[in-house]
Parts: structure tokens; sequence; C-alpha cells
């Protein structure tokens, strides 16, 4: 991830107000399928509290990027469209999907349900890119002196990458898969920069 380039695209985004807005659209459907991910594992693993509580947070993170969009368009529907395309809409199930056949051709102790790694692997991957692209919007949003701050958000996403390392570090074997999945992660997520460049071009060149 090239921090100087996602600097510019973010100043890009924060200095257009209806691209602004569609960019916190964009975020609050991945943090609202974040939180649909997580609950489909609760069969799996039973009613865990911790679980319940990172999907109850991840629905509070949605709710609170789509409520963003009032403090720049007070008149605001909140039905804006995605940025990114099938990207902005498939981006975690892709991932999903990719560990858990990597975890098909892993070998970790029987004992281990390949849906508790699944989760644990996959929410690393998420969080770890969250905390990464959170801290610098955070900072160009201050820059900028925009009305909306999600300091709030990163305090609890870098408190659920912690949870995921800890959890990962306790399963034989689990902790060596982490290169191939952060491997994975990085090419969705350089798809999902294409065609995220791909509509701020689209949406600029409609707006001049």
């Amino acid at each position: 991830m090239n921090t100087h380039e996602w600097r510019h695209i973010l100043k890009t985004i924060i200095a257009k107000p209806n691209l602004h807005c569609r960019w916190l659209a964009t975020l609050s459907h991945l943090e609202n399928c974040g939180a649909r991910k997580i609950m489909n594992y609760q069969p799996y693993l039973g009613t865990d509290i911790e679980l319940l509580q990172h999907a109850a947070e991840e629905s509070r993170h949605a709710y609170y990027f789509s409520k963003q969009i009032n403090k720049i368009n007070p008149d605001s529907d909140n039905k804006w469209p995605l940025l990114a395309g099938h990207m902005g809409k498939r981006f975690l199930h892709r991932l999903d999907l990719g560990i858990a056949r990597l975890l098909q051709n892993t070998k970790i102790p029987e004992k281990t349900c390949l849906n508790n790694s699944s989760y644990l692997l996959t929410t690393y991957g998420i969080e770890l890119r969250a905390e990464i692209l959170y801290d610098l919007y955070e900072a160009e949003l201050q820059k900028s002196k925009s009305p909306v701050s999600i300091l709030s958000i990163i305090r609890e996403e870098k408190h659920h990458l912690a949870q995921m390392e800890e959890s990962i570090n306790k399963i034989p074997g689990l902790a060596f898969v982490k290169p191939q999945v952060l491997a994975l992660e990085e090419s969705l997520f350089k798809d999902f920069e294409i065609l995220l460049k791909k509509s701020i071009g689209e949406h600029l060149a409609k707006s001049a």
C-alpha cells in the first residue's frame, strides 16, 4: 500500500462533498458486511460473548459511517452509490473464501475448528488494513478540518486487531499462515484500489 498515493486519494475524496458521501457509504457497507459475516460464524462457534461484541461493534461502525454523511450533506437520504464497483460490495466475501480455501490445505490440529480459524484470520487481515487506512483517513480529515472524525472507530479496530493476534497465537501452527493471509488481502486490496480510482475518475468527470 502506497501511503503517499493514498493520502492523495483521501484528500481528493474529502475535498468533494458528494464523493466523500459515497466513500462513507462504501465504508458503512464494508463494516456492515463484516458484522453479517461475523454473525454467520455463530452456528459453528456457539454463543461467544466476544464474537457477539465484535459483531455489535462492527454494526455500530456501519451506522456511525452512515450518520457521518449527514454532517457533509444534511439533506442526504443516504442512498449513495458505492465506490469501487463489485469489489466494494464483495471484498470481504472474496477474502473469507480465499482464506477458507487456504486453510483446507493447511495442517492445523484436528481439534481446531476451521470456521474459528477462518474467522480469526479473515478478521486479522481486515483489521490490519483498517488500522492503516483509517489512520491515514483520520489524518486527512483533521488536516482539512472536516466535521467528520473516526477516532472512536480507530480505537476499537486496534483493540480488535490485538484480540485477533492473541487468539491466533494460541492455536498451534495458525500464526504461520498469517503471511499468506496478508498476501491474499494485499492482492484483493489492489483490485479494490484500481476500481476505486476508476470510480473516483468517473465521478470527477461527471461533476466537471
